[in-house]
C-alpha cells in the first residue's frame, strides 16, 4: 500500500511538472506574440499622397498599418496645385504618391511590389 501512495505522489510531481511546462511554454509563445506585433519600424519614413474616396490610397495605408510602417498622409483632394507639382515631379497622373525615405516609389502597386520583394 506504501508502495502504490509513492508511486501516486510521484505521477502527480511528474504531472505537476508538465502542466508548468506546458503554462510557462504559453505565457513565452503569448509574449512574443505580442511583442512581435507591437514592434513599429522607425527606420522608415513613408509620405503618401492621396485623395479621399481612393481605394488604391486605402489599400497602401492598410499595408503599411498591417506591416507596422509608420506613415503621413497628405490629402490632396482639394489641392490642385500640391496635385501638378507632384505630377511634374513624378510624372505620375494618379494616386497615391507614394515617398519611402524621400525616393518616389510610385503607386499602391510599386509599394505592394517593393513589399513582396522584402524591399519595404
Amino acid at each position: 500500500m506504501k508502495e502504490m501512495g509513492q508511486k501516486l505522489l510521484d505521477n502527480a510531481f511528474i504531472i505537476l511538472a508538465i502542466l508548468l511546462v506546458i503554462f510557462a511554454s504559453a505565457k513565452l509563445v503569448a509574449h512574443y506574440n505580442s511583442d512581435s506585433e507591437q514592434t513599429t519600424r522607425t527606420d522608415v519614413k513613408v509620405l503618401v499622397y492621396s485623395k479621399t474616396g481612393c481605394s488604391y490610397c486605402r489599400l497602401a495605408e492598410e499595408l503599411l498599418e498591417k506591416n507596422n510602417i509608420p506613415y503621413e498622409v497628405v490629402e490632396l483632394t482639394n489641392n490642385k496645385d500640391l496635385i501638378i507639382k507632384l505630377v511634374k515631379q513624378t510624372g505620375q497622373t494618379t494616386v497615391p504618391y507614394v515617398f519611402v525615405n524621400d525616393e518616389f516609389i510610385g503607386g499602391y502597386q510599386n509599394l505592394h511590389a517593393l513589399n513582396e520583394s522584402g524591399g519595404l
